[in-house]
């Protein structure tokens, strides 16, 4: 399984949080998983997206859409989530310590800072 994920997106932080359950779910089969981190700024810019589009669709698909994610968090249970304050999330960053180093934990602790507990990863010090 490939899993593209860049820590400035809350779907991927979603699906990090429940891709280990998920996993687990279907022993005996097991499954690898291949992170991939992708820059997803970049690939809206050259596609031509906005970089939020979220922020550029009508209010109505925009709350909607909002709603959509709320739902999805409440029905995975436990998953600590609080939209950050800082957002859009700069991500280069802690997409580059990512791709050196390939760690579960680090992952984690990295979308827990951004999605969890309201920390700007785009700051050294983080």
């Amino acid at each position: 399984l490939t899993f593209y994920y860049d820590f400035s997106s809350p779907w991927t932080y979603l699906g990090n949080q429940k891709i280990n359950g998920l996993l687990k779910s279907l022993a005996p089969i097991q499954v690898s998983v291949e992170w991939v981190p992708v820059l997803v700024g970049a690939i809206f810019k050259e596609i031509g997206t906005p970089v939020v589009p979220m922020l550029e669709i009508a209010a109505a698909k925009r709350v909607y859409g909002m709603q959509d994610l709320q739902d999805w968090i409440s029905d995975a249970g436990r998953i600590p989530y609080r939209m950050p304050t800082v957002f859009p999330i700069r991500s280069v960053s802690a997409l580059r310590v990512a791709i050196v180093n390939k760690s579960d934990e680090l992952r984690d602790v990295i979308f827990k800072a951004a999605w969890a507990d309201n920390r700007d990863i785009s700051k050294d010090e983080v």
